[in-house]
Formats: C-alpha cells, sequence, structure tokens
C-alpha cells in the first residue's frame, strides 16, 4: 500500500465555515447533495492530513494542528521532495466544484492556512471560479483572485504578511494556469511569507495544462525544457515546500499514467460521486441506452466540406433535420410540463475548423427558416406537408422515450411560435469563448475545441456530434460530452446524434472511466498499475505529456472474444490439427486447471480479424496474460473449458457487421462463481460449415473470460 496510510491522526469534522456551505448546498440541490459533499469532503481532508503528516510531521495539521509549518524545508533530513499529490476524481459536469469548496472550508479547521487554486488559462472559467469562493465561503478563508495582486506582486504579498492575514482567516489565491499570473503569484507567496503555513495547492483539470508538454519529446533524445506552465507550477510547489498538491479532473488518464516519481502522479486519490438528477454515461453509452440515434458518417463529411448547399427547401442532411426536429418537439413538450423552465439547449459540434462553423450555422438557419414558412402554409403545399412529416417522424421518435408526450398537434403549435427568431449561435474564440448567452425558448449552438472543459450548456437536450479524429484521446472525447450533467427531467425527450464509430468510442471510454473508478473504490491508495496497451487508434491523451503514451481499459470479470475467428481452411486447418493433439487429453465440460502460459499457448493456434474499437486483439490479450503472471498481479493459475459436441462441432453462423460470440452464459456465470480470481478459457470448436458462412473446416472459438478483481488492464505499446 501507498505511503499515505503509514500514519493517520484523527481531523475537525465540523466547523462554521464548512457547516455554513453544506447549508448552502442543501438549499441549492437537496439534502442528498449536501450529505454526498459532506462525505467527500471528509474523506479528501483526511487524506490530505494523512499525507501532510507522512511528508511533514504531525503537529501542524489534523484537529490539533498548530496551522503553522514546524519543520521548514531547511531543516529536513531529507531532502528528496516528498510526493504529496493526491486527485480528486469526479465526473463530467457532476459538480467538482462544490467538493472542492467544501474540501477548503474543512481543511481551515484543520490547520491548512493557504490555499492556492488553479483554474484553466481563460479569464471567463477563472473569473466564475473566483466569484464562487467569494460568495460561497462567507465565514472562511479570505479569497483574492489573480487580477487583485497584479498591479504590485510585492507589494500585495507584503500587505498579507503585514495584517498577518495567513494565520488570522487563511487565504485563497485563485488564479488561471497563465505563465505570467503564476509567476506573479509565486512573487505574492514569498513575500508574504506562506512557506511557514501548511499549504493546500487545488489545481482544476490538473490533466488539461499542468503536466510537462515537452517529456514525449526528451524521450525521444531531443534536449529541450520541460513546458513553461509545468515548470512554473513546480515553482509554486518549491515556494510552498510544505504542501498537499490536489488535482481535480474528471479525465484522469494522463495523470495515472506519470511514472511513479513523476511529482503529478497521484499517490491517493478520492472519488467524487454525483448527487441526484445526474445523468451520465452510463445513460447515454450503456448498452441498453434508448436515447442514442446513429447519423451516416458521409453527412458529416458533407457538412465538415461544404458540400451541403443553402438554397431552396430543406437542404439540411437527414440526421441533421431529425435531430432538429426531435428538439423543437421535445422544448415544446419540457415548456408545456414545467411552465418554469426557460430554456433549452441543442448543440452542434462537427469539426474544429472555423469556416465550417460558419458553414454549419448557415445550414441551420436555413432549414429553420424552410421549417418556419412551411409550417404556417408560406411556401408550396408539398413544402407544408414536408413539414409536417419532419415533426411526424420526430414525433414518432420522442413517443418511444417520453411517456406523457402531447398530442402532436399542440407541440406544432408551440413549435410555430418557437421559430420566427430562431438562430443559431456560434462558440468559438471568436465569439467570446466559453460565454454562453441564452434566450428564452430554444437555443441552437455551433462550436468546437471552446465546447469543452468548463463549459456548461444548461438544459441541453439534443447534441448533434460528429468530430472523429483520426487519433482519438479519451480525455478529449469525454470532455467534449457536455451532455452529462444534472438534466434528468429532460432525459426522456433528451438525443445525442452521432455516427456508430464515434459512438461506440464513447461507449468505450465510458467503460474504460467505470473501470478505473471501480479499481480506485477498491484501492484508493495503490495506484501503482503498470500500463498497457489497447490500441492505436484511442489514446488516454495527448502524446507529448506521456511516454508510453497509447492506452486503453479492459475491465475485471468480463467475457471477451474475437469480433470473428480466422476461418480460412488453407490457414487454420493446420492449426486445428495442432489443438486437436494439445488438447486430447482434457474431458470436454470440465474445468481444468492449467498454467496460464499453456492457455497463451492454446491462443496462438486461434488467429482473429482485428477491427478497430473491438477489445479483442490477438497481441493485446497475448500481452494481458503476460502482465497477469507479473508481480502486481501474480497470477499464475487458469482453467480452461472444452466444448466440441464429441468432436462433431457446433453449428454457430458467421454474423456480417456483428461479432460472433460462442460461449453460453450459463457457464460463464459458473465460471465467475467458482473460479473468479483466475482468467478462464473457453474453447468451442466449430464444424466450421459453408452453410454457416464458413470454409468447411473445423476451428475452435475462443472466449477468455478475465479474472474479477477491482484493476484495469491499460496497455502501452511504448
Amino acid at each position: 500500500m501507498s505511503d499515505v496510510n503509514r500514519k493517520k491522526t484523527a481531523i475537525a469534522e465540523s466547523g462554521d465555515c464548512f457547516d455554513e456551505y453544506l447549508q448552502l448546498v442543501e438549499e441549492k440541490m437537496g439534502k442528498q447533495a449536501a450529505d454526498q459533499t459532506r462525505r467527500t469532503a471528509l474523506d479528501v481532508v483526511k487524506n490530505c492530513v494523512t499525507s501532510y503528516i507522512n511528508a511533514f510531521g504531525s503537529n501542524d495539521v489534523g484537529a490539533s494542528g498548530t496551522g503553522r509549518v514546524s519543520v521548514p524545508k531547511s531543516t529536513r533530513r531529507n531532502t528528496e521532495p516528498p510526493n504529496v499529490t493526491g486527485l480528486l476524481y469526479g465526473k463530467v459536469q457532476s459538480g467538482k466544484t462544490n467538493t472542492s469548496m467544501a474540501s477548503v472550508a474543512l481543511s481551515l479547521e484543520n490547520g491548512f492556512r493557504c490555499f492556492v487554486v488553479l483554474t484553466s488559462d481563460n479569464t471567463l472559467l477563472g473569473t466564475l471560479i473566483a466569484d464562487d469562493f467569494i460568495e460561497q465561503l462567507t465565514q472562511g478563508p479570505t479569497v483574492y483572485r489573480w487580477s487583485d495582486w497584479h498591479a504590485d506582486p510585492k507589494g500585495f504579498g507584503r500587505s498579507l504578511r503585514d495584517d498577518d492575514r495567513l494565520a488570522d482567516t487563511g487565504v485563497v489565491f485563485v488564479t488561471t494556469k497563465n505563465t505570467r499570473h503564476l509567476k506573479n503569484l509565486q512573487t505574492v507567496l514569498k513575500e508574504a511569507g506562506a512557506k511557514n503555513f501548511p499549504a493546500i495547492i487545488l489545481d482544476d483539470e490538473a490533466d488539461n495544462a499542468s503536466l510537462d508538454t515537452n517529456k514525449a519529446a526528451r524521450a525521444r533524445g531531443n534536449d529541450v525544457d520541460p513546458g513553461a506552465t509545468f515548470s512554473q507550477i513546480g515553482e509554486l510547489r518549491e515556494e510552498l515546500s510544505n504542501h498537499i498538491y490536489l488535482q481535480v479532473t474528471a479525465t484522469p488518464q494522463s495523470l495515472f499514467l506519470q511514472t511513479l516519481d513523476d511529482p503529478c502522479r497521484p499517490r491517493f486519490c478520492v472519488l467524487s460521486t454525483p448527487g441526484e438528477g445526474y445523468v451520465g454515461g452510463r445513460e447515454f453509452f450503456a448498452n441498453e441506452s434508448k436515447i442514442q440515434r446513429e447519423v451516416d458518417p458521409s453527412e458529416f463529411d458533407e457538412l465538415r466540406s461544404g458540400q451541403v448547399p443553402v438554397g431552396k427547401g430543406p437542404v439540411a442532411p437527414r440526421g441533421l433535420r431529425d435531430a432538429l426536429a426531435a428538439f423543437l418537439l421535445g422544448c415544446a413538450q419540457k415548456k408545456i410540463e414545467d411552465t418554469k423552465l426557460s430554456r433549452f439547449s441543442f448543440l452542434a459540434h462537427v469539426d474544429i475548423k472555423k469556416v465550417n462553423h460558419e458553414q454549419l450555422r448557415s445550414v441551420i438557419d436555413k432549414y429553420i427558416r424552410w421549417l418556419d414558412q412551411s409550417l404556417r402554409g408560406k411556401l408550396s403545399k408539398s413544402a407544408q406537408n414536408e413539414a409536417e412529416a419532419e415533426l411526424l417522424r420526430a414525433y414518432a421518435d420522442l413517443n418511444k422515450t417520453a411517456k406523457h408526450l402531447k398530442p402532436l398537434d399542440q407541440l406544432q403549435t408551440y413549435v410555430e411560435r418557437m421559430l420566427r427568431n430562431l438562430r443559431a449561435e456560434i462558440i468559438n474564440s471568436d465569439t467570446g469563448g466559453q460565454e454562453v448567452r441564452y434566450r428564452a425558448g430554444p437555443n441552437i449552438f455551433v462550436g468546437g475545441n471552446r465546447l469543452s472543459r468548463g463549459v456548461r450548456i444548461d438544459n441541453l437536450m439534443v447534441t448533434y456530434y460528429g468530430r472523429d479524429a483520426k487519433t482519438k484521446l479519451m480525455d478529449t472525447v469525454h470532455q467534449h460530452a457536455r451532455m452529462f450533467g444534472y438534466r434528468k427531467k429532460l432525459l426522456d425527450v433528451t438525443r445525442v446524434y452521432s455516427t456508430r464509430p464515434i459512438l461506440d468510442s464513447f461507449k468505450l471510454i465510458h467503460e474504460a472511466d467505470e473501470a478505473m473508478r471501480e479499481m480506485v473504490e477498491q484501492y484508493p491508495s495503490n495506484l501503482a498499475i503498470k500500463p498497457v496497451w489497447i490500441g492505436p487508434k484511442l489514446r488516454p491523451t495527448r502524446a507529448n505529456v506521456l511516454n508510453p503514451f497509447e492506452l486503453g481499459v479492459m475491465v475485471p470479470g468480463r467475457a471477451i472474444y474475437p469480433w470473428c475467428p480466422k476461418f480460412e481452411a488453407d490457414e487454420i486447418k493446420p492449426l486445428t490439427k495442432e489443438l486437436d493433439t494439445l488438447l486430447e487429453d482434457y474431458e470436454e465440460g470440465i474445468y481444468h486447471e492449467v498454467p496460464v502460459n499453456f492457455i497463451a499457448e492454446l491462443l496462438k493456434f486461434m488467429p482473429s480479424e482485428e477491427r478497430d474499437g473491438w477489445i479483442w486483439n490477438d497481441e493485446r490479450v497475448q500481452e494481458i496474460l503476460r502482465q497477469m503472471q507479473g508481480p502486481s498481479l501474480r497470477i499464475t493459475k487458469a482453467r480452461i473449458h472444452i466444448s466440441s459436441r464429441n468432436g462433431r462441432g457446433f453449428q454457430i453462423n458467421r454474423k456480417e457487421g456483428g461479432p460472433t460470440d460462442t460461449a453460453e452464459g450459463s457457464q460463464l456465470n459458473q465460471a465467475k462463481q467458482n473460479y473468479g480470481t483466475v482468467p478462464t478459457l473457453f474453447l468451442r470448436k466449430q464444424e466450421g460449415s459453408s452453410k454457416q458462412r464458413w470454409d468447411d473446416c473445423p476451428f475452435y472459438a475462443p472466449t477468455l473470460l478475465l479474472p474479477d478483481g477491482k484493476f484495469v488492464f491499460m496497455f502501452s505499446n511504448v
């Protein structure tokens, strides 16, 4: 286990600032949310206090802490900087800032006096976070923002020292991760004597701008300095030598993949659980999701290329028209249900290029004008019929999920009122960055990179997402999930329109996130997990901050199998013959104990087709089996289960467009129950008849049941 658990001390679990803040959360979000915020803050502060004591001694912090640094850096025997990094692991758009503020309020009651809050390098977002701290921690520490000390950092720091503000009330310094602002803050901290007080640095979106962006370049042999922001944060940490560095993010892939001795690698992790009403990956991307709608990839290609003409008629492509029609009817439905709901949002994210934003806006606006005129009978009768058919099509779709959908003619009346002044708005760096301006009723937003971290789209009902990078970054794509958030009341009319490959990528990323959260929940302090590789088209994060840098996840306790076994007779016939010989001493229907090496050897005789986005890859599975036997897991035994119908083989059909699953659910459940701690390989011999679309050659189809346990397989190919 980590050194985090070596020494523990009691902490204060209440205080004026903390209790008042929880009351505020309860008033805004309900008692359940307040209770959850309290539990998470307690967990955060316990870990911070324990980590601080392990690194710097037991007198400064905790329920009886002095609030002063008793063993400054200059007097410590060990000159090596301790790793005092922790992680607050939340979910996208789940209210992590609330937990951060609660943690600051409780930390103040436990001897911490200096708090640095680092935000994204965006003035608007930084200002909003600073305002939140000022307005909501009214009985807590004094809060300042970067603009307060910008003109005279030295003088500002000296005034804090002269007022003894750190010892008196404690101080929160909020700054964006702009290198100039960080440098000025370092001056403030030095002049204020902040090194004499226990500190916590909260790095919001710590995986975004805080890592060393030149790490990969140096790994390739280039003589380059560490990235500027990373270096400046390092200097801040040096100035506040007795501190805890608390990273806050919903996408920690790049943090978990830092080397064990890296200052950005977390040593402890606290899960932040969303409150009641949160809608996330499970609702959008789990297998049973009813709100996904597939769009033909060529539609997004046309929109990106500008080939969609802006002429007469409903020129918008089919998927976009469906999305807009569903959105308009959904707005009408929710407005009728709850007149207090004043605005609703539609988000179109197709490309990062600004010229494409303009093109997409033109297409949307043209369609809205056509729909408006057609429904009012201002165009031809055929146009009116076509427009009404658009709404009827969307109505039929919404009827699949909305239990109390109003009559179509009633909804159409509302839609007609909405259309007259409805226009799409662009959100990008040319139009105010992350600031979102709303009008009453429906809002349609078009954008690119700015529609990511920190952007909250109120009452987002329909998402039209077509951004499909050649190399998908898990953290970036996950942060694009602006549809997540506290919007359960809209779920029955919520939709996400995208291509099947993009939806599958979101699903895989959701599963990866859930797997990592399960792992952290089981082993919150033992985060030394060896990175392992998942595939060339899904990376955890941008390559420049990692070495190695390709990542994916396989979930423990799951059954995995090839998309399709190779079955051509010329290749497979001799392999099947070899397998028959290797397996002749193993009785069918029995779970035989064998070495893990043996099932790895067997799998070499069962090659499979590769498919992008599918979890099974022959080399990848071999690597999993090697990792199981390593020092971290020490799994050396396995089970094999053979079925061949007494040599005749099964007669499963080869599927087109879908995976060929061969294992029986009852057998999988039996293996999970009885042998869940080791991998189990199921081998089902197939007849391989051409009648089942094979090649008239018997072959074995494998299914590998991964061992249970709260660990995550991450693969690196570097």
